[in-house]
């Protein structure tokens, strides 16, 4: 009786340590799905950014656009040289936002930079990702 125990035991045991170890696998690879299309969104965002405002848009243009269609946008001070006054060099337009997949961030934020010249005009954007709340 004895060995059917401790055999039992034993295969709960393993049972309980496979049950775990696929379901930590399985929630990593909903999450990095989850992650995958932010990107996506983010592409497809940035698809249609490019189509409608090429390099050397007008930088009030695309603040138009943005603020008719309520976009939560994050805007960087830029500064070229000591003497001179800094400007809104870029903004961060965000798309969409993910739990991050660092352990130590909790979310992670999804979208296109738009770089502008100081004198106003679109110099380029491409997709970035940022984490947001880390340690």
């Amino acid at each position: 009786m004895r060995n059917n125990f401790a055999t039992s035991g034993y295969a709960i045991a393993t049972a309980l340590v496979l049950a775990t170890v696929l379901g930590v696998r399985g929630c990593s690879r909903y999450v990095r799905w989850k992650y995958d299309q932010r990107v996506v969104q983010a592409n497809a965002f940035k698809r249609e950014f490019d189509g409608r405002f090429p390099p050397s848009a007008r930088q009030a243009d695309v603040d138009a656009y943005l603020q008719s269609r309520a976009i939560e946008v994050l805007e960087m001070m830029t500064a070229e040289g000591s003497d001179e006054p800094s400007y809104v060099g870029q903004y961060f337009i965000v798309v969409t936002r993910a739990k991050s997949l660092a352990w130590y961030c909790a979310n992670d934020s999804f979208g296109v930079q738009a770089t502008f010249s100081r004198d106003g005009y679109l110099r380029r954007s491409e997709i970035q990702t940022r984490s947001n709340d880390c340690l």
